[in-house]
């Protein structure tokens, strides 16, 4: 691994670490959401998108394409989100509206980058599935 890497993954480690201090309360209420979630979804961070209407804090998680059946049944089963379709060159499952235990607006989506995989079965050849979902304090 070249020095760069290392560089960059301590600089998205600190990021990650002051995104999540800034606002531990509504990341904490994020965190909280997930509880039971899959061992395979990985947490990347949680930040407030202030350039967004409502000003969600939005919090970022991971999941290779091998896992990501088992993620999105998770998702499916628990926030009732749409299952993942093939969209143009993605697959996704975007803006599902949930409220949480306190009746806050959550919208959840899980998505991929771009890929040429266009079967769900090769799903495991797709290197990472993106869940967010954005918190809002108040009707956006």
């Amino acid at each position: 691994m070249t020095m760069r890497y290392i560089l960059l993954g301590a600089v998205l480690a600190i990021g990650i670490a002051c995104s999540t201090s800034s606002q531990p309360g509504a990341c904490a209420d994020l965190q909280t959401l997930l509880q039971r979630k899959p061992n395979s979804l990985h947490f990347l961070g949680c930040s407030q998108r202030s350039d967004l209407q409502g000003a969600p804090f939005e919090g970022k998680y991971r999941t290779e394409g091998k896992h990501a059946a088992e993620v999105e049944e998770y998702l499916v089963n628990v926030f009732k989100i749409k299952e993942l379709r093939r969209t143009c060159c993605v697959w996704e499952s975007a803006d599902n509206s949930y409220r949480d235990s306190h009746k806050r607006p959550v919208v959840i989506s899980m998505s991929t980058e771009e890929t040429a995989i266009d079967e769900r079965s090769q799903w495991p050849r797709i290197d990472h599935f993106y869940v967010t979902i954005d918190l809002f304090r108040d009707e956006p």
